[in-house]
């Protein structure tokens, strides 16, 4: 079995540094995909790529085509992370998810949902946030065993295309809450990521898909991977 993780990125010099590295240690291998930016970000990908053994960049010209990326572990004893540059997982959490994985607490489940607040007010580390559940979830942690089909079109989605599954979802909110759950994110897309002046961080936080349940704070220091 490995763990691997797909990084799709565009626009996102503030936070992919930290998204990166906060995973480090929960991967096995990394791979990097940009399509597009018009910031730092292909420079700060090289960079992680010279700096880590495990990481690999490549580009891309649009992010559908990281489906064609991860379509050769379908059917194999992989799990495949799903992050984007905006998203910060707990370092300490993950190691305790990576463990169970490795013993095969979660071989029948296809994808594992955990806990997301959507941030959209930061002042210095103290974040402000809405909880996902209730609201939306895109928790990326597939479990490629499980695929019956990469090219049915059925089911679920992966990177704006579907395939087929014997699809069993895992929610770590049925156990835990925000606070003690090992499977965590914050949420950087409702504020700004990137100089590039036309990446609008407020465009889809109109939609209530991301606004439900009642606001929390964090503190991004529980977020930061000790080195």
């Amino acid at each position: 079995m490995k763990i691997v993780g797909m990084i799709v990125v565009r626009d996102d010099e503030l936070y992919l540094q930290q998204a990166c590295e906060n995973v480090l240690d929960f991967c096995d291998e990394i791979t990097i995909l940009e399509d597009g930016s018009h910031d730092s970000t292909p420079d700060i990908c090289r960079a992680l790529e010279k700096a880590h053994d495990k990481v690999t960049f490549k580009q891309i010209k649009k992010v559908q085509d990281s489906h064609s990326h991860v379509a050769q572990y379908h059917g194999k004893d992989v799990w495949v992370f799903g992050v984007d540059g905006d998203e910060l997982y707990d370092v300490e959490g993950l190691k305790i998810v990576r463990e169970e994985l490795y013993a095969g607490k979660y071989i029948e489940n296809f994808i594992l949902r955990g806990w997301f607040l959507h941030v959209f007010e930061k002042t210095g580390n103290i974040v402000r946030g809405y909880p996902g559940p209730p609201s939306y979830i895109p928790t990326k942690l597939f479990n490629f065993k499980k695929i019956i089909s990469w090219k049915n079109t059925k089911n679920v989605c992966f990177s704006g295309k579907r395939v087929l599954t014997d699809e069993v979802e895992y929610h770590f909110a049925d156990k835990f809450g925000w606070e003690d759950s090992p499977l965590r994110c914050l949420h950087m897309r409702f504020i700004p990521r990137s100089s590039y002046p036309e990446r609008s961080p407020m465009t889809q936080m109109k939609r209530t898909i991301y606004k439900m349940g009642e606001i929390v704070t964090a503190d991004m220091e529980d977020f930061k991977c000790q080195k």
